[in-house]
């Protein structure tokens, strides 16, 4: 009986690390280093589904939901301060805000932090973030609705309140193949950068 158990521990763990092996070296696999390339793991969904109702906070502590911005192309982050992948692309997201203004697309941070607006508020400060609203979701309800098991988890939202498909990871946002995705799917203009 105890030989038995011992060899139904060691094969469950061999296991495991097979798995975590043949993750690793996949070969389609984003290396950090060129978060560019994530874009290429984008997951459009099939049939568009429609974004959940919630309620979430703006920096001026206003009750927010997606449907107030009905008509525009959303690009929800999800993120948070203690997130070092989220930390590495805010700086593209800021960057991103400024370079599509003009094609009535939103890019809405929404922030994880438990503490909201008094973390959130002096992190941007620090970064630098001058394009971007600040957006709170404290208490993770709408990261609930979403079933989010990582940060940062990026969706697309188009102008009818519909999903049409997510990235999760780090990804360069301001990147010409981040902006043609993000152009692809929620409308493009006729401005140009």
């Amino acid at each position: 009986m105890f030989n038995r158990l011992r060899l139904s521990l060691f094969l469950g763990a061999f296991a495991v690390l097979a798995s975590l092996t043949i993750w690793w070296w996949q070969p389609d696999r984003v290396p950090a280093e060129r978060p560019e390339l994530a874009v290429q793991h984008f997951t459009p969904l099939s049939k568009p589904r429609p974004v959940p109702d919630v309620v979430f906070y703006d920096g001026d502590e206003l009750e927010r939901r997606f449907a107030d911005f009905r008509g525009k192309g959303i690009v929800l982050n999800f993120w948070a301060t203690w997130c070092s992948p989220c930390v590495r692309e805010m700086p593209a997201l800021d960057r991103l805000a400024d370079r599509i203004a003009k094609d009535d697309i939103v890019i809405l941070p929404l922030s994880q932090d438990r503490k909201g607006l008094a973390i959130v508020k002096p992190f941007y400060k620090r970064l630098g973030i001058k394009n971007l609203e600040i957006y709170v979701d404290s208490k993770g309800q709408a990261a609930d609705l979403f079933a989010l098991e990582s940060l940062p988890v990026t969706i697309f939202i188009d102008r009818e309140g519909l999903i049409v498909g997510s990235i999760a990871g780090l990804v360069e946002w301001d990147s010409p193949e981040a902006i043609a995705l993000i152009r692809s799917y929620l409308g493009k203009s006729t401005a140009q950068d």
